[in-house]
């Protein structure tokens, strides 16, 4: 069940998506049920600033102008509603090394979300004496930590990641840029200061925008949220704010904070992508070819079969929302002579063209 309500089915495929439906209506719940048509995920991401237009000529960025306010580009004010807190925050895209790696390191980053009230090292030491599964843990938390800083480069400081979303163990990082205040996801407990209490509230506001972009309200991926400064003026709180509790002026403000930050970068939509393997004769490849270039695919490569001379293996891709009844389509359009299958590859881009406009 999705938080909005809706009971969803997660299948491999069509076709098992078909057959369980098919079972739910005839073998248990023996009711009738009003399905919609498939849900395919997306993701949010940003990218790197174009360099030329579209009328190719290079475009003259502030960054070009005058290199020393490289790193201000995109940089963002935001005040929470009483104007006490300041934020002042910026989006970056993430390598893809970097976010293949998150990807990859899921249950690496969920063991250190549970870290939440004691320093990540002491807490491996104290879990070593107990279990000696935690050994494996530290190994593989020290391991993670060695591949993202490689992963990163001299972009960004391993030791400054405050957080990982969505859901804390995202391919989204929040950076902490803040002067004298060095928490980190790594070390919780360091640096306790009056920021501290409000920390839960920015983090939250933070899990919120990564779950839900602004373009459609999918989960972002493959960005960097860095938070160069914070302020919060304690000396003018009241316990009679007319827009409420300052925690959840922070977390509307980080929230909406993110969004913006995103949108001043150049935005784009990933698309799931399936790896598509079909074994076709050279008769039947321009009609196979004729099916793919209609529902958006491109064939990465083609190979003459071992042991034939007319045999071919074509591995392609293919967007998923464009794939419902494609083995049919397919299938109908060479006779039978070819049959698809498709597998989960990778999110991928989606960049327009001109004549798609």
């Amino acid at each position: 069940m999705q938080e909005t309500g809706e009971h969803v089915i997660v299948t491999a495929g069509e076709v098992h998506l078909q057959k369980c439906l098919e079972d739910l209506r005839e073998r248990y719940a023996k009711i009738d049920i009003v399905a919609s048509a498939p849900i395919v995920p997306f993701r949010e991401t940003v990218v790197v600033p174009p360099k030329v237009d579209m009328a190719h000529e290079i475009v003259e960025t502030q960054n070009q102008k005058n290199e020393t306010e490289e790193n201000e580009t995109g940089l963002l004010n935001v005040y929470t509603s009483n104007h006490l807190c300041c934020i002042k925050i910026r989006a970056e895209p993430l390598p893809i090394a970097v976010t293949n790696l998150l990807e990859k390191s899921t249950d690496i980053l969920r063991a250190l979300s549970e870290q939440k009230t004691e320093n990540i090292s002491d807490a491996l030491e104290r879990l070593t004496v107990e279990d000696s599964v935690s050994k494996n843990i530290r190994i593989a938390i020290d391991t993670f930590r060695s591949q993202l800083q490689e992963a990163l480069g001299n972009t960004m400081d391993v030791s400054q990641i405050w957080a990982f979303g969505p859901r804390k163990c995202g391919p989204n990082i929040l950076l902490n840029k803040i002067p004298n205040y060095t928490r980190s996801v790594w070390n919780p407990k360091d640096n306790v200061n009056d920021l501290t209490k409000y920390e839960n509230s920015f983090m939250n506001g933070f899990q919120i925008a990564t779950l839900a972009g602004p373009l459609c309200e999918e989960p972002m991926t493959g960005v960097c949220f860095v938070v160069e400064d914070w302020t919060v003026d304690v000396s003018q709180q009241t316990s009679c704010d007319p827009y409420g509790p300052m925690s959840g002026q922070i977390m509307s403000a980080v929230k909406d904070g993110c969004r913006k930050a995103f949108q001043a970068q150049p935005q784009r939509l990933m698309a799931a992508m399936y790896s598509c393997s079909i074994q076709a004769n050279a008769e039947i490849l321009g009609k196979m070819y004729a099916v793919l270039g209609r529902r958006h695919g491109r064939v990465i490569s083609s190979d003459m079969a071992h042991g034939s001379a007319s045999t071919f293996n074509i591995t392609a891709l293919l967007p998923v929302i464009e794939s419902f009844s494609f083995s049919a389509e397919i299938r109908k359009q060479t006779s039978g002579l070819a049959s698809p299958q498709l597998v989960f590859s990778h999110w991928e881009v989606i960049n327009i063209k001109n004549d798609d406009c």
